[in-house]
């Protein structure tokens, strides 16, 4: 069909750059030493002049899209958007053969002229977003190259971080940007945007908490989505398109971005359900507890945000093994020392990475030249089927034929509302601008619109204008093609012009002889250059033209010449009124009807070749087992191999090398299979260990020797350094036998880290070998002494203290235990769930307990509790953590028990000391921020030391438990003043005298007696005291002006009254004898004292109360002073006697009786 523009015409004034300019600009080269950007300039160091007549349209953002950025068919004229009359298909110059294109090809170092400088940034969608923020808000621009590519009208200067010319400005562009106009998504712009609320791992888009996760990764960094607003500035952007105003972000989606599950061949995974994907990218693992790593993009990814917002997981929680910065290093991509499989700077990051890492599972795009069909089709890796089991019915299975799974292609992603049948892992590829761009439409325009301000930019309205409406009416209107290779590589044909002309005149073209009028012919010129292609017969190509795949070879196809931006769109992507269904903007795993194009998706059937011309191979189908890693070449540093890049197999007869990117045999298939059944598990663990002492030997042995397809190798013959370099650090080492039974010693389907780490020792000592787990150095091989030899084992340190002071001897799997340390507070080294083993210090001691405690909290078969957890800590291999995992770590471990706060194996007056020191003399240490830790006397995980604890050391209940309420009883005290714990107790001396006095409480942890001081207004020669009911042991000793009353711990519950006789030392006289009434009551209590239902630091008798709280406490009418209670020196919160017991506790106490 073609375009019906009717009686509007594009008519415009021509603008340049974004100055008032009304006529063409003339940029000329700066000086290098530029202070800021220039945005009338060229970049420094490039010759040359750039002629701008349209102007600077600069966008930045997703790295999946970048190849329709270099399509010449992105600014294809369709509008006319320059008022030269060549626009679309319309073409009043028959010498003119194909479409106006607005944004002339750069080549380096020489002129140009164009409408359009266009530059695009490619940094990932939500990264450029924060870019296209940044610039709107505070003028600000990033002076950096872009981390994938950078492209200037269709230029790249930029690839991976890294600039291509050089002697250019620090962005690496030819020209410098002015700013950045818009940002392209890979979704919707909104799903960019954090929501305050309560963070959760499955928040939807735009739902209180979205964008918000709190999780630290291995480096300290915490992945969160973008704000609308800077500090920069008071202005705030919105996306309120029913109501905008200057700060309203539009949002347009131009396109249908399907996004698959990728995996190397390593992994054995070619199926795989959402549930399983939710768990690897939320905590790290399998549900199994298997622990594949997880290769993820950066949060500021819009692939990044398809995906996980596809599969039900807020984008800033899919976080993977989480481990290190964003990183744009393509040498992180490579197996070795800084290989990194996490927070990657682009779709080739995380491309490059699956296909070293042999247990790599990532994500990216489908479509496109660089992206996953045609990946998968070279054999890089392998695209994965998915079943989407987390649909409305809730349960966990695939409910549909063949399990459900669903592999990524053309017709599964244009046939897509059944998940059963369709592909529904995908994102709405959007531009966001500020600014309404129908706004800047001429008013004549059916689609000039006056809802909110045009954008600031005319030429970005116009680039976008001129592709949404290309987009608007393409249903397949297309014309001619070149013959292209399976690849899409243009096929090379014998030089001839590019144009047939009639023979009688060269200024006419023809297609057949009938053009040219009787006795002519309509000719196709051979030539060597352009100028041998006269009138209209155009360039000199070496490109085989044709208009089907009848016009070209065998093994070839006819790749048409794409002309309109729609129509790129719809061959190389997919537009959205070619798709079934897409999903809800707020629910993206809920899909809706879209508003269907049947004939352009019956065009998209036909012609789209997802950027390559070609669909998503079968899995399996192009490699035997995968490539060889490549590794990075480190220079004076081989490999545990001795080898720098190249692997080493057996053939036979002799070892040789296999080079990187070669197909691999099939023996080397799965990897951590030592055992050859094509499984990992537990069973590996045997031939795993034989491999690791002596590799070369190993590979002669027929564990190592297989029967299969050999790819690129000389026979099929398993290479230890491939299977077994689960880390991807490019060595086998000891580290990598830690990795297989913290996270792949699977039994039964599930992970069993104990099973696994028994398997391993015990193998090591079956050959006699030392056990290498105290040793604190990584490797403990190094490359052999001469070729091909076997690498060399350093004598690792004894593991005769690895159990800490106990004194046990080390048993096999007693590693398991070594997983947290003093490596906490190094990055890089302290523990990081889901990632490798890391946090290993070589010795298992209190931060080993505590660690494990600290898991101990939650489930691991419920993922909202999993995300918080690092299953490395379960010590029992029964696939949770929890009271039994610490019980194994103290018990079966460390053979101790608990209560042995220094680990010496037995339980002493050293650990009851160290509890008490913790209780009594902690006043702002742990117990008040209830952080306390095993070595500080805490074994019941709840981060305080109380009187659990200290009788777990051997005490008698433990201070904290025991409190002791002092009343005032009878006529002593005229007031009945309380004050917290502290008593007033005038006693009548011989002349009658009332005298203050008071009782003090207090208490004996290493006797289990208490005892109470009684004050005096003089000194006391003796004392005597009677309680009821009867206390034993009860004493009264003089001590200057008081009177220390000991006694027996009392009976819970219990009260007792105290009569007390004192005599003077000087005089004699007798103070106190006679009373009719008790002088003091005593309660004592053990347990829920102040009756919340626990049993808990509220519980004891002097803490946690402010100190000023006894300014104002009123008992009896009478405001109390602030009183040290617990006699240490200071008023604090240590001080805190009775006040948290229910107000009612003492109403029936009266001045002559106890309650």
């Amino acid at each position: 069909m073609r375009r019906n523009f009717g009686t509007w015409k594009h008519i415009r004034v021509r603008q340049v750059g974004l100055s008032a300019l009304a006529a063409t600009a003339t940029l000329l080269g700066t000086s290098a030493a530029q202070a800021q950007i220039d945005c009338n300039s060229n970049g420094t160091g490039v010759e040359g002049n750039i002629t701008i007549e349209g102007g600077q349209v600069n966008m930045a953002g997703a790295t999946l899209f970048v190849d329709f950025f270099r399509q010449p068919s992105s600014t294809n004229d369709w509008i006319d958007v320059d008022n030269d009359g060549f626009f679309g298909f319309v073409n009043p110059d028959p010498t003119f053969m194909f479409t106006d294109q607005l944004s002339t090809a750069y080549a380096p170092a020489s002129p140009l002229n164009t409408w359009w400088a266009f530059n695009y940034r490619s940094v990932g969608s939500v990264n450029g977003f924060s870019e296209f923020i940044d610039s709107q808000l505070c003028g600000t621009l990033t002076y950096e190259p872009p981390s994938e590519a950078g492209i200037f009208n269709r230029f790249e200067y930029a690839l991976n971080g890294i600039t291509t010319i050089t002697g250019i400005n620090s962005t690496g562009t030819p020209l410098e940007q002015c700013s950045i106009d818009g940002a392209f998504l890979d979704v919707p712009g909104k799903w960019a945007v954090v929501a305050g609320g309560t963070p959760k791992w499955n928040r939807n888009p735009t739902a209180p908490g979205y964008g918000l996760n709190f999780l630290e990764s291995s480096t300290g960094n915490v992945s969160q989505l973008q704000e609308l607003s800077r500090d920069c500035s008071v202005e705030t952007l919105n996306f309120d398109t029913a109501n905008p105003d200057e700060n309203t972000l539009f949002d347009y989606v131009a396109a249908w971005v399907p996004v698959t599950a990728i995996s190397n061949r390593g992994t054995g995974i070619e199926n795989i359900k959402f549930s399983e994907l939710q768990y690897l990218f939320a905590t790290g693992r399998m549900p199994t507890g298997e622990n594949i790593i997880a290769v993820t993009r950066d949060v500021g990814s819009g692939t990044h945000n398809a995906f996980m917002n596809s599969i039900n997981v807020d984008p800033s929680w899919g976080r993977g093994d989480n481990i290190g910065d964003k990183t744009d290093n393509s040498q992180t991509d490579l197996v070795g020392p800084i290989h990194q499989p996490s927070n990657k700077g682009g779709s080739s990051r995380v491309e490059g990475t699956v296909q070293n890492t042999r247990l790599g599972l990532g994500y990216t795009g489908l479509a496109g030249g660089s992206r996953s069909a045609r990946d998968a089709f070279r054999g890089f890796y392998e695209v994965v089927n998915t079943c989407k089991d987390v649909d409305a019915n809730g349960d966990p299975l695939c409910d549909c034929a063949v399990d459900g799974y669903v592999r990524p292609n053309i017709d599964t992603t244009l046939d897509n509302c059944d998940a059963c049948t369709g592909y529904q892992i995908a994102g709405s590829g959007s531009f966001v601008v500020r600014g309404n761009i129908d706004a800047n439409r001429d008013l004549g325009d059916p689609n000039f619109s006056t809802n909110g301000p045009p954008v600031a930019n005319q030429a970005v309205a116009d680039y976008l204008n001129n592709i949404f409406d290309s987009v608007a009416v393409f249903e397949g209107d297309v014309f001619g093609g070149e013959c292209q290779t399976p690849a899409g590589d243009s096929v090379l044909d014998s030089l001839s012009c590019s144009a047939a002309v009639c023979s009688n005149d060269n200024n006419v073209t023809c297609t057949n002889d009938s053009d040219c009028g009787a006795g002519n012919s309509c000719d196709v010129l051979d030539c060597t250059t352009n100028a041998d292609c006269l009138g209209a017969s155009g360039v000199c190509s070496e490109v085989r033209t044709c208009s089907s795949n009848n016009d070209c070879e065998s093994g070839e196809f006819c790749g048409q010449i794409v002309n309109s931006p729609g129509q790129g769109l719809a061959v190389s992507f997919f537009l959205g009124n070619a798709i079934d269904c897409v999903h809800d903007l707020t629910s993206p795993l809920d899909y809706n009807p879209s508003t269907l194009n049947q004939p352009l998706q019956d065009y998209t059937r036909a012609n789209n070749g997802l950027g390559w011309g070609g669909d998503t191979p079968a899995y399996g189908s192009i490699t035997v087992a995968g490539l060889v890693p490549s590794r990075l070449v480190v220079s004076g540093m081989p490999y545990s191999d001795g080898q720098s890049a190249p692997y080493i197999y057996w053939n036979g007869a002799s070892y040789v090398t296999i080079a990187a990117g070669s197909d691999i045999s099939a023996r080397n298939r799965v990897a951590g299979d030592f055992n050859e059944d094509f499984a990992r598990d537990i069973n590996d663990a045997t031939e795993m260990v034989n491999a690791y002492y002596a590799p070369r030997a190993w590979q002669q042995t027929a564990a190592a020797i297989g029967a299969g397809a050999t790819g690129d190798m000389a026979a099929d013959n398993a290479i230890p350094e491939v299977l077994g370099d689960f880390d991807a650090d490019g060595h086998f080492s000891k580290e990598d036998l830690r990795y297989f039974a913290d996270g792949l010693a699977m039994s039964g389907g599930s992970l069993n880290r104990k099973a696994g780490a028994i398997a391993i020792d015990a193998r090591i000592a079956a050959l006699a070998q030392d056990y290498p787990w105290a040793d604190t150095n990584g490797l403990l091989i190094s490359a052999p002494a001469a070729p091909f030899g076997e690498p060399v084992h350093a004598v690792p340190a004894s593991i005769a203290n690895y159990l800490g002071n106990t004194g046990n001897a080390y048993k096999n799997g007693d590693f398991r235990g070594d997983i947290a340390g003093a490596s906490l507070e190094v990055q890089g080294r302290r523990p990081n769930a889901g990632g490798k083993p890391a946090g290993w210090d070589g010795k298992i001691d209190a931060a080993d307990i505590d660690y494990v405690c600290a898991q101990s909290q939650y489930d691991w078969s419920n993922i909202d509790e999993a995300v918080f957890m690092d299953l490395s800590a379960d010590m029992d291999g029964d696939l949770d953590v929890d009271a039994d995992d610490v019980t194994e770590l103290v018990e079966v471990i460390l053979v101790t028990n608990f209560g042995d706060a220094n680990l010496d194996g037995a339980i002493d007056a050293a650990d009851l000391a160290i509890v008490d020191n913790t209780i009594d003399n902690d006043p702002t240490g742990c117990n008040a921020n209830q952080n306390c830790g095993w070595a500080d006397g805490d074994f019941t995980c709840d981060g305080v030391v109380d009187g659990t604890d200290r009788t777990l050391a051997g005490g008698t209940g433990g201070d904290d438990l025991q409190f002791i309420s002092v009343v005032s009883t009878g006529n002593h005290n005229a007031n009945g003043s309380f004050l917290g714990g502290d008593l007033d107790i005038p006693m009548d001396a011989a002349d009658g005298a009332a005298v203050a006095d008071h009782t003090e409480p207090r208490q004996f942890a290493a006797s289990g007696n208490l005892s109470i001081r009684v004050d005096f207004a003089e000194a006391i020669a003796s004392g005597s005291v009677v309680s009821n009911p009867a206390l034993g042991s009860l004493t009264a000793t003089a001590n200057g002006n008081s009177l220390d009353i000991t006694f027996d711990a009392p009976a819970n519950g219990t009260c007792y009254t105290f009569d007390i006789t004192g005599t003077q030392a000087t005089g004699g006289t007798t103070i106190g004898a006679g009373s009719a009434d008790a002088d003091f009551c005593v309660c004592y209590f053990e347990g829920d004292i102040n009756f919340d239902a626990s049993v808990d630091l509220l519980d004891r008798g002097v803490i946690a109360l402010p100190a000023n709280l006894f300014n104002t406490m009123d008992v009896a009418g009478v405001t109390g002073p602030q009183v040290d209670l617990n006699r240490d020196g200071s008023i604090d919160l240590l001080d805190r006697g009775v006040i948290a017991l229910p107000a009612n506790l003492f109403a029936d106490w009266s001045a002559s009786t106890c309650p």
